[in-house]
């Protein structure tokens, strides 16, 4: 294996000294317990300078609840839980809040369809979509959007400036027919075999119906196939979708399209270090630049199970070209610019997910070790000059999961690294 890390940057900051994101408010919103909670999503509300804050009981009844803030996430008012229009509980996970172009609220999530379902996958969950009319309180029935089982990761469908409807997917197939077709825990010690791509469901009727890209993306040499999975895309100033995606190459891929998300480009890798996990990019109002968090990580973090104890941050003036500003939101080290593997490489790596005690080593660079070992899953949503972004937190020192808010300015992302 080539090591990456001998060019890797170290932030200007003391050692031992805080993050510099550390002067600007942090709330541990769900405290990390047992069994917890993963993947919840900020978004903006449907008033201005509003905040809402989503999130599944996954682990109990699966209930869709939200939260309220009018102070940029400071504080949280009121509280409600999703229902259908019989009173009953919407249930499901990996949620996105949309803001149509009517005026209404779309969702969408995924629930347990079996009859559809893979079986071998979240017990057969599909993705689905509901609309809302009264602030996400009450929701129609459901509308299945595709016939085989898929995931869109928490946030990711997003409105195109048209009114389309675009949610990136992605879709597990697997020889195994029941069990988790993505299990790490199997008795011979070995991963369950799987492979994953992505592709995008698009609507041009606000979710009453919706149909396939006619792309499915991977990556692929001498037909030699890797995983491209929980897309997230981005509408750029000249009207092009850029995706970017997640891969066990110690790098991410992207994508481009120019017909609305119908079709897109063969996936390239992105000169930026990454984790097997997803980033999630947005466009800061007030800049218009774009902002993506993700895991950064080296290929020597990523086969030792620290692949997401660095969640890191960087702006593009130049929709997506280059990336610039790369800042840390949490982690145990100083270094904020990890080198990515080269981009002739076609070596996955990645390791089993293990995010019990083993803490990074050696402790002088790793020096605010011990700390959370899962960090990952971010989300973005602007209020005013600020930027409010939820991850999941826990491994490690925490006693289970839960998520963590910060809110910064985003003048700060602009600033040069201290």
């Amino acid at each position: 294996m080539r090591d990456t890390e001998w060019s890797d940057q170290v932030s200007g900051r003391s050692p031992g000294a805080p993050l510099d994101v550390e002067r600007f408010f942090k709330l541990d919103i769900l405290e990390p317990a047992t069994p917890g909670h993963v993947e919840p999503l900020i978004v903006e509300g449907d008033q201005d300078g509003e905040l809402w804050f989503v999130y599944s009981e996954l682990y109990t009844d699966r209930s869709i609840h939200f939260k309220s803030s009018n102070d940029a996430g400071r504080t949280w008012q009121e509280q409600w839980r999703a229902k259908d229009a019989a009173g009953n509980d919407v249930v499901g996970f990996h949620i996105t809040v949309l803001h149509l172009k009517s005026g209404g609220l779309g969702m969408v999530y995924t629930d347990i369809a079996k009859e559809y379902g893979h079986p071998g996958r979240e017990e057969g969950s599909m993705v689905f979509f509901r609309v809302s009319n009264d602030r996400g309180h009450t929701w129609s029935d459901p509308v299945l959007m595709d016939t085989v089982h898929s995931c869109c990761c928490t946030g990711h469908a997003m409105v195109l400036s048209d009114g389309r409807l675009l949610a990136p997917v992605f879709r597990w197939i697997s020889p195994q027919t029941g069990g988790e077709a993505e299990n790490w825990n199997t008795e011979d010690g070995i991963p369950s075999p799987t492979f994953s791509y992505s592709y995008t469901c698009i609507s041009d009727d606000e979710g009453k119906t919706w149909r396939r890209s006619l792309s499915e993306l991977f990556t692929s040499v001498n037909r030699a196939a890797w995983d491209l999975e929980e897309p997230i895309a981005v509408e750029l100033r000249d009207g092009r979708l850029l995706m970017l995606l997640r891969s066990g190459m110690g790098r991410m891929y992207k994508s481009y399209s120019s017909d609305r998300g119908l079709s897109w480009t063969r996936p390239g890798p992105v000169h930026i270090a990454a984790a097997n996990a997803p980033a999630f990019i947005r466009r800061i109002p007030s800049t218009g630049n774009l902002l993506m968090v993700w895991n950064q990580a080296s290929r020597q973090e990523i086969v030792t199970n620290h692949c997401r104890i660095r969640l890191s941050s960087a702006i593009s003036t130049d929709e997506g070209e280059t990336w610039e500003n790369f800042k840390n939101l949490e982690a145990l080290d100083d270094v904020n610019i990890v080198t990515p593997p080269p981009a002739s490489d076609a070596i996955a790596c990645q390791a089993y997910e293990i995010y019990g005690g083993l803490q990074p080593e050696p402790v002088e660079r790793y020096h605010r070790a011990p700390g959370p070992l899962r960090i990952c899953y971010p989300t973005i949503a602007f209020a005013g000059d600020q930027a409010a972004i939820t991850y999941d937190l826990g491994g490690g020192t925490c006693n289970g999961m839960g998520a963590r808010l910060r809110v910064i300015p985003v003048e700060w992302f602009s600033e040069p690294s201290a």
